[in-house]
């Protein structure tokens, strides 16, 4: 057991509806209670303002962090590519743990390198961002 978070929902209400801001709300308190993250599991990642997705490398107990690998965007939607750089180290970093919203299937692997994920969990993921991004917003007012 690497991590401890819990990432099964549905989002089903419309946006800006009462009742999907209290199922978000519960979800992201959830998420940081029952995850076991294995090393080289895929995750979403809400990083430097943008929504990422990743492998999980390991975690840090001591600091509370977690190494992520990220991948970039494809031109394709939910269709990502490892980095092109010379040193893929760049594109590792830790993130904190209600940095990690969501907990994807492993991918197909696609044409040209690419790894293509199941497009209702990039959509799922994608609406955690938003309410991470927006409670967020509202805890730096405070």
């Amino acid at each position: 057991m690497l991590l401890s978070k819990s990432l099964n929902f549905s989002l089903v209400a419309e946006e800006n509806d009462p009742e999907r801001e209290e199922v978000a709300s519960s979800l992201q308190q959830d998420l940081n209670r029952n995850l076991d993250l294995q090393e080289d599991e895929w995750v979403a990642v809400a990083f430097n303002t943008k929504l990422f997705v990743g492998q999980f490398q390991e975690y840090s107990s001591v600091d509370k962090l977690s190494k992520i690998h990220f991948l970039e965007r494809s031109t394709l939607p939910n269709t990502f590519v490892w980095p092109e750089l010379s040193d893929k180290e760049a594109d590792i970093s830790w993130v904190e743990d209600d940095e990690i919203l969501y907990r994807l299937t492993y991918p197909v692997e696609g044409k040209r390198s690419t790894l293509v994920f199941d497009m209702d969990e990039i959509d799922q993921a994608n609406e955690l961002y938003k309410h991470w991004k927006k409670e967020k917003k509202q805890n730096k007012r405070r």
